[in-house]
This record gives C-alpha cells, structure tokens and sequence, in this order.
C-alpha cells in the first residue's frame, strides 16, 4: 500500500510503504517507458550492488522486480 511519495526524481518516484507487519520501507518505481538499453542495464545493475551490501549502518536492500513496464527496487 503506497502511503506518500517522498520523492520525483528525472526517470522514477520514490514512495513509502507500509509492510503488513507495520514496518516503514521506501520503495523505488522507474518506468521503463523512459528508459533506454543502457539505462535498464544500469538499473539492473544497481540492484545487483545493493543486493551484496550487507552493513548495519547503510540501508538494507530488500527485493528487485523487473516487471513488463517498469522496475521497482
């Protein structure tokens, strides 16, 4: 369940969502209309780094969706 948006950035929205368990994430949506080739590798390959970090004091990334018309991280 989308709860505001926090952020417009040039290709994509970032939102908040609630979690079932009340808990607060951020949730990256890019549509891939806006996208060129290089950018969906880009896109593809953040999600690949942030996947790996694994540090109490950086945000922990949760899951990547690569969906038909847009990507959420």
């Amino acid at each position: 369940m989308y709860r505001q948006v926090v952020y417009t950035g040039a290709v994509g929205r970032v939102y908040t969502l609630e979690h079932r368990a009340g808990m607060i994430h951020a949730f990256k949506e890019i549509p891939k209309l806006k996208l060129n080739e290089k950018d969906c590798e880009r896109i593809i390959y953040e999600a690949d780094i942030l996947s790996q970090l694994d540090h109490p004091n950086v945000i922990k990334f949760i899951d990547f969706y690569d969906l038909e018309d847009r990507y959420c991280l």
